[in-house]
């Protein structure tokens, strides 16, 4: 068997990451989450998801952007892979919760490797399991108030 150098083991998640995100036997544990806060504005909205998107890349996380929708309005959000590490997990998603805080939002989307669904509060509000993020036809998805569309593989996705 052949082992792998670290680095060649995190380049080989942030493949898997980026080609099979949403499902499979092996996809990792990942957060959605937004800057896009209604009020705002278009230009605040696109200024915020630019400062959010830089925070993600100075803290070194390996990331898409999709877009969604939360409460019927949409947005442009960020799929944040997370590390396969439970304890980096919940670290990570701590300070995701922080940005979250920061940019005003409601919550965040926790995706286990399995896909149940999870809305993490900023708050310190308790975690509520809301589903399973299933892939859905395009017309069921603009059905929900929630949703998410992936351009990558053009693919629509909703909590089942």
């Amino acid at each position: 068997m052949i082992e792998l150098t670290e680095a060649e083991q995190d380049t080989k998640y942030a493949q898997l990451a980026a080609s099979a995100i949403w499902q499979g036997p092996n996809v990792p544990a990942c957060v959605l989450i937004s800057a896009y806060v209604e009020d705002y504005g278009t230009l605040t909205n696109e200024l915020y998801h630019e400062i959010l998107k830089d925070d993600l890349r100075n803290w070194g996380w390996s990331f898409k952007e999709v877009t969604g929708s939360w409460k019927g309005e949409q947005e442009q959000s960020f799929l944040v892979i997370l590390s396969s590490d439970i304890h980096e997990q919940t670290l990570q998603i701590e300070r995701l919760l922080q940005l979250a805080h920061v940019f005003d939002q409601d919550a965040i989307l926790v995706l286990d490797r399995y896909r149940n669904a999870t809305l993490a509060f900023p708050t310190g509000e308790a975690d509520q399991l809301i589903g399973k993020f299933r892939p859905v036809p395009e017309a069921y998805a603009k059905a929900q108030e929630g949703w998410t569309y992936d351009p990558q593989f053009e693919q629509y996705y909703a909590i089942l």
